[in-house]
């Protein structure tokens, strides 16, 4: 299938604050989505519930009758009163194990192998702390870390060489450093460590690490740029480099570090940028689907691996190889709106979220396709989400319900 070129009509059949956005000569988009879902009304219904409860130790089994090791998944008896027990069985059938309560508007998720914590931005000024154990069909809130007022928290990424979060506020223009359940620092503009080069953020959105080096590289979707995050003591921003696209979105690198993806909304493309990629422009931009978004890269090949993009207008997956171009199968047709995409390793599938379908493509195989649907409930308008390697488990975003719904 030949990629999207254009970008598709606004949709008149969604309220105002659900419309995708157009993309913008100027970026209004960041300021859009700090206005999603406001004035949303959510309609509960409710019903019979049957109980369904199944055990067994032996792991699941993936397409090909591959078996996953039982270490990776949750064992032993589940606690908690019989209405715990209901409302897990409903929530079993309605294709998620576990559900917890955030703060209102929440976003993206970043997972802490070292605390078990799973982070989760929330555009209320807040960055939630979840515990990785789950009883009763619940997680739990360890606590809320209260952000600066009129913050809007974006992007999350945990960074192994100092084993600390770092939050990007699209509306401050700044990156907090969290600790555990503390804020121990605050990257502004003002904190540029090489000062010929240009660092400024400009409604920073995504962020990741890089494993090579340890750099932070903070996607600027005002600016048409992305902020490096010096290594190390992360005290502050080293420069910027140019993606040669429109309002940067979602970043990701190779397992490797040796290339470095970034997703470009108002330019339908990506920009692709190859080893040693410090202060220079990328290698080229690769035309995806309509309006991209989240982006991932395989874990499993350890240099450049592929490429997977998620185009929020076109409803599909963009594979790209290592080389830089498009993959055999270049697209991947899965929901409406879909976000984000993250990798299970243990189960060697990957979990799409779609916005507007209010479900997870689960996509598995070679060259890969779409193997079931994760239906949530209705008006979830699933948006980010993480991968808990310890238990195999998927965190997903539910923006309209500000909830978390944990996922296998």
């Amino acid at each position: 299938m030949a990629p999207f070129a254009n970008p598709q009509p606004v949709r008149t059949d969604l309220p105002i604050a659900q419309k995708p956005r157009k993309a913008p000569a100027t970026s209004y988009r960041a300021g859009e989505r700090r206005r999603l879902l406001w004035g949303v009304t959510i309609v509960v219904s409710v019903g019979v519930v049957l109980l369904m409860l199944t055990s067994g130790a032996q792991g699941p089994t993936v397409g090909g009758g591959i078996q996953a090791p039982a270490s990776h998944v949750r064992q032993g008896p589940i606690h908690g009163s019989l209405p715990g027990l209901l409302a897990l069985s409903a929530q079993l059938h309605a294709g998620y194990s576990a559900k917890c309560g955030v703060k209102t508007n929440p976003q993206f998720a970043a997972y802490d192998p070292v605390n078990h914590y799973v982070y989760v931005s929330s555009l209320s000024n807040y960055v939630a702390v979840i515990n990785d154990s789950i009883t009763s069909g619940a997680c739990h809130v360890k606590t809320n870390i209260a952000l600066p007022a009129g913050a809007a928290p974006e992007g999350v990424a945990y960074a192994p060489i100092d084993g600390q979060i770092y939050v990007a506020d699209n509306r401050l223009n700044q990156v907090y450093v969290i600790n555990g359940t503390k804020v121990v620092g605050t990257i502004t503009n003002t904190t540029c460590q090489l000062s010929v080069f240009n660092c400024a953020f400009t409604e920073p959105y995504a962020i990741a690490y890089d494993p090579d080096d340890g750099h932070l590289v903070v996607t600027n979707a005002g600016a048409d740029n992305v902020t490096v995050i010096g290594p190390l003591s992360f005290q502050g921003a080293d420069y910027s480099i140019t993606t040669g696209g429109s309002v940067p979105d979602g970043v990701a690198y190779s397992p490797g570090g040796d290339a470095m993806v970034v997703t470009n909304w108002g330019s339908n493309d990506v920009s692709w940028f190859a080893a040693q990629y410090s202060q220079t422009n990328p290698v080229g931009t690769i035309p995806v689907g309509t309006e991209p978004v989240g982006v991932a890269a395989d874990p499993f090949l350890a240099i450049t691996g592929y490429c997977y993009v998620a185009n929020y207008g076109s409803n599909n997956v963009t594979t790209i190889a290592p080389n830089g171009v498009l993959g055999f199968a270049p697209s991947i047709a899965v929901g409406q709106g879909p976000v984000s995409i993250v990798f299970d390793q243990a189960n060697l599938r990957m979990y799409v979220t779609n916005h507007f379908t209010h479900d997870v493509s689960v996509i598995g195989g070679d060259p890969g396709s779409v193997l079931k649907t994760i239906n949530l409930p209705s008006a979830t308008y699933p948006f980010g989400a993480v991968y808990d390697e310890e238990h195999a488990d998927v965190y997903v975003i539910g923006l309209g319900t500000s909830s978390v719904y944990v996922v296998s």
